[in-house]
């Protein structure tokens, strides 16, 4: 049985493998999430991984602390601010 972190950087390699030749045109267009571009769902997956380092570093000191300070505005506003960035 492989380590769970095996599972992750498995993982981790498939997405970037599927999301590598993508154009910028192509991270523009629209995601099967509605309202949702694809650009908004690789925002969502960049800071999903942020937060959830987050959540570990502070655990690994034994704090609890909420996965956004902001809530759900901050997150809803970060995935917006990184949905627009470029394919690269």
């Amino acid at each position: 049985m492989r380590p769970p972190v095996a599972e992750v950087i498995e993982a981790h390699r498939a997405l970037a493998r599927l999301v590598a030749p993508l154009d910028d045109e192509q991270v523009r267009a629209a995601s099967a999430l509605p309202s949702w571009s694809r650009g908004h769902v690789l925002a969502h997956l960049t800071d999903n991984a942020r937060m959830f380092a987050r959540l570990a570093e502070h655990a690994l000191r034994g704090e609890l602390v909420p996965a956004y300070d902001g809530g759900v505005e901050e997150r809803n506003a970060v995935i917006e601010a990184g949905a627009g960035r470029s394919a690269a």
